[in-house]
């Protein structure tokens, strides 16, 4: 559980939908976890959200390719999530 400790050293955590599932597990990582991975979901994000911020993250930003990111923030003690629409470039 080495990704916990290294959160409070981190202001900012920017990460691809994929990287955030591989980062997001309960206790420990296994091989097997590797096929529950789905490029589109994304229900784990507030849950992995909330538990960055909680460990020290003052913010955390999920890439979700053309559906743009999401950002995860504390805003007067509770966790706001934004959705930041893509720029069509």
């Amino acid at each position: 559980m080495d990704r916990d400790s290294w959160f409070p050293y981190i202001d900012v955590l920017k990460m691809n939908l994929e990287e955030s599932e591989f980062s997001w597990f309960e206790k420990e990582y296994h091989e097997e976890d590797l096929g529950r991975i789905d490029e589109h979901d994304t229900s784990h994000l507030p849950e992995f959200g909330e538990h960055t911020l909680k460990h020290g993250l003052k913010a955390l930003i999920v890439t979700l390719d053309e559906q743009g990111s999401v950002l995860f923030q504390m805003e007067d003690g509770a966790m706001k999530q934004e959705v930041i629409p893509a720029i069509r470039v």
